[in-house]
C-alpha cells in the first residue's frame, strides 16, 4: 500500500470516492488499460487515507488488486486471435 501525498490529505474523503466512482463508470463505457492505472492510484489512495472508513479502505485495498491486473492490460492468453480474411480470386 502506497502513502497518500501530503497534498492529497487535503482532499475530502467523499470527494476521492465519487471520483474513483466517476472513473469506474467510464472505464465500463471505454475500457483502456490507462483509465485502469487511473483508477487503481486512486483506490490506493483511498485504502491509505486516515480519514476514510477501515472499512471502505479495507475494500478499496482489495479492489486495487484488481484494478492493477485490468491496468497492465490484456494478458497474451486473453487476446483473441483473428484469422486473416480469407481472399477471393477476382477472376
Amino acid at each position: 500500500m502506497t502513502e497518500v501525498p501530503p497534498d492529497h490529505l487535503q482532499t475530502r474523503p467523499e470527494v476521492l470516492l465519487g471520483a474513483t466512482l466517476y472513473l469506474m463508470n467510464a472505464y465500463r463505457r471505454s475500457p483502456c488499460p490507462g483509465l485502469a492505472a487511473v483508477v487503481q492510484r486512486h483506490l490506493e489512495h483511498l485504502a491509505a487515507h486516515p480519514r476514510v472508513d477501515a472499512v471502505l479502505r479495507d475494500i478499496a485495498a482489495g479492489l486495487e488488486s484488481d484494478w492493477a491486473q485490468l491496468a497492465a492490460g490484456p494478458q497474451e492468453s486473453e487476446v483473441k486471435r483473428v484469422a486473416p480474411p480469407r481472399r477471393t480470386r477476382l477472376h
